[in-house]
């Protein structure tokens, strides 16, 4: 069973999750729930649970603040986000600090099923992974004898310093854990029979499908062995491993946060590519890069008017254009995502169809290997949307003539059938049957998510301007429209 803790300061919000899902079903066992976030993180601590289901908003301690402490303590809890805030900076620093996934408030039954279910499956695959490497006889970090050793290297006289490593394309090149589990044990043989060679580098052990050690050389001796593993487990076995250094002198004192700095140094293989050898000084270096707010006026209008060529154009720009900036892997993957909602929010389209594509962009090491990823998944999508809108081109014109329109508070059904030139209750029906939503659903959907757009931009500073410039005359009944659909007032915003 994944033993799971529920942590919200709203007791309906708990209560209304836990009769949510069916947790069994999951394989799930609910083992507490916390109402602010000093008693969550202590009984995280406590009960050392396999996930935690964690509100962003916490009252003394928020969600990112224990998600930090999580991480700077290397407690292995998985962590998915409930949060009322869709917003990028959110989202961008919970996935920084490693967390799986997020729901968005008001949640839905599906949502939350689908986070879960993927959560669970991530936390099992690992879980068969050790169980597979201890059956093996490979040696596991963190325990007591590798904290032992760790101790034992660095009470020595003399500079030391933290690598990290891990295998090139292991996710896509070993799918099954049973396949993951011998590569990392046979990987770790081969890494210390060079070790043994080199006399010095020691302290090898396994952590989160990679490798530490610790190397006793002068620091530029380590660059040159570094670069000397590489090319020799290379040529012998046809493994190719990518390296972090952290280039700071290690000592019993600062060992997390060295290892911390190894594993930023290793992640910086996302742009460098496979095989490459990155290092980082005393300072954990992040990507400090916004997601840009996606412009769904443009993205709508092109899946609308422009062929598929155009559209895919046009993304492949978008996402070569943010990659310049230097993302980080989550920060590019939600990237990726929202684009993705875009088009299956346009399309009426529940599921993005093909779970295997989606778990390619997960399984991807680079960059470059993640955009091409991408663009075949919104090929795919595109073409569910253009077969499903061929049925009725009068359903483009209609989107269209709302795209253009929507800021006119007198925008109805009636009005675009007038400028449509059909008849309302026949351009109702066949609205419905190809979008799944009524057209009144469809303006104000819209309307909300121009007014998201604009508070995000910061071009408006009163509510009642944002919900004039997006087709309310009444400021109050916009606040509500958005707080239902968002979960969120809009002056959260402002």
């Amino acid at each position: 069973m994944i033993r799971t803790l529920i942590v919200d300061d709203e007791h309906l919000i708990r209560l209304a999750v836990k009769q949510m899902i069916d947790w069994p079903s999951l394989g799930i066992e609910l083992v507490g729930e916390a109402a602010v976030g000093p008693e969550a993180l202590e009984m995280i601590q406590r009960l050392r649970p396999d996930l935690a289901l964690l509100d962003i908003d916490l009252p003394v301690m928020n969600g990112i603040e224990i998600c930090r402490a999580l991480k700077e303590r290397n407690i292995p809890t998985k962590v998915v986000i409930l949060t009322g805030y869709d917003t990028f900076d959110y989202i961008q620093q919970c996935l920084r600090l490693g967390v799986l996934d997020y729901v968005v408030k008001p949640i839905e039954e599906r949502e939350l099923y689908r986070a879960l279910q993927s959560a669970c499956q991530s936390i099992s695959q690992e879980r068969q992974v050790q169980e597979m490497l201890l059956e093996q006889g490979a040696d596991l970090a963190p325990g007591p004898s590798q904290e032992e050793r760790i101790q034992e290297l660095l009470s020595d006289a003399g500079d030391a310093w933290v690598c990290a490593a891990n295998i090139d394309g292991f996710a896509q090149r070993y799918r099954s854990s049973r396949e993951q589990a011998f590569a990392l044990k046979t990987t770790r043989e081969q890494l210390q029979a060079l070790f043994d060679q080199s006399k010095g580098m020691s302290g090898l052990h396994l952590e989160s499908n990679g490798f530490i050690w610790i190397s006793k050389m002068p620091l530029l001796k380590t660059k040159q062995q570094l670069t000397g593993l590489q090319a020799r487990l290379c040529d012998a076995n046809g493994i190719s491993i990518s390296v972090g250094l952290c280039t700071t002198p290690v000592t019993l004192g600062n060992y997390p946060a060295c290892r911390r700095i190894a594993l930023s140094a290793l992640a910086k293989k996302f742009y460098s590519g496979p095989g490459s050898c990155n290092e980082a000084g005393s300072e954990v270096q992040e990507w400090n890069a916004s997601v840009p707010p996606l412009d769904l006026p443009a993205i709508r209008n092109l899946l609308l008017n422009r062929p598929k060529r155009a559209f895919l154009a046009h993304l492949d720009a978008s996402l070569a254009e943010f990659m310049k900036l230097h993302p980080s892997r989550q920060q590019l993957t939600l990237y990726c995502m929202r684009i993705i909602n875009v088009i299956l929010d346009f399309g009426a389209i529940a599921t993005p169809g093909d779970d295997d594509q989606l778990g390619a962009l997960e399984r991807c090491d680079t960059a470059e290997e993640l955009k091409t990823a991408m663009l075949e998944i919104c090929a795919s999508l595109v073409d569910r949307v253009t077969t499903r809108n061929q049925v009725n081109p009068l359903i483009h014109r209609a989107i269209s003539y709302i795209q253009e329109n929507y800021a006119d508070p007198e925008l109805s059904l009636g009005g675009i059938a007038g400028a449509l030139r059909i008849a309302p209750g026949y351009l109702g029906r066949v609205f419905k049957q190809s979008q799944g939503v009524t057209i009144t659903k469809f303006i104000t959907r819209y309307r909300i998510d121009r007014a998201m757009e604009l508070l995000i931009r910061g071009e408006y500073r009163k509510i009642a301007d944002v919900a004039l410039a997006v087709g309310y005359h009444d400021a109050l009944y916009f606040s509500k429209e958005f707080k239902r659909l968002k979960g969120v007032s809009p002056s959260k915003y402002l």
